[in-house]
């Protein structure tokens, strides 16, 4: 991927564009954006549902409920078996973007986040965009 690649896949993600990029790699946003390599497809329904879910941060942590990861796994021990809420509480990474203080999972596995957001989407909704149509009706999935 070239740099003008590059900057057109952080610029349309970073601002939610449907800007398509043909390629096996993408940019999400983290705490620092990151290039990786994907086998599965990133369609705009999919995009679109980690980014209502988190952001499209991948080791988003919810303060609330605990759950985490770019699709906001609940409890988070079935993306990270070592996250448990006493763990979170005690290895969060915050960071404070405006007034908003935003929790992290340190060092994310971003392969494995979308691997595992994939696989729940394709085993309970068969469609990133059947999922998504549940997320609006019913503002979670």
């Amino acid at each position: 991927m070239n740099n003008i690649t590059q900057f057109i896949a952080l610029f349309s993600t970073i601002f939610h564009l449907n800007i398509p990029i043909v390629s096996s790699k993408i940019t999400l946003a983290v705490i620092e954006p990151v290039i990786i390599e994907s086998p599965q497809i990133i369609d705009k329904d999919f995009e679109t549902l980690m980014f209502y879910e988190s952001g499209n941060e991948f080791g988003r942590i919810n303060k609330h409920s605990l759950a985490c990861g770019i699709g906001q796994a609940e409890p988070c021990t079935k993306l990270y078996s070592y996250a448990t809420k006493e763990w979170i509480r005690q290895n969060k990474i915050i960071k404070t973007i405006g007034k908003e203080e935003r929790w992290y999972i340190p060092n994310p596995d971003y392969e494995s986040e979308l691997e595992f957001f994939h696989q729940y989407i394709a085993t309970r909704y068969k469609t990133s965009s059947n999922a998504l149509n549940f997320w609006k009706n019913n503002n979670w999935y």
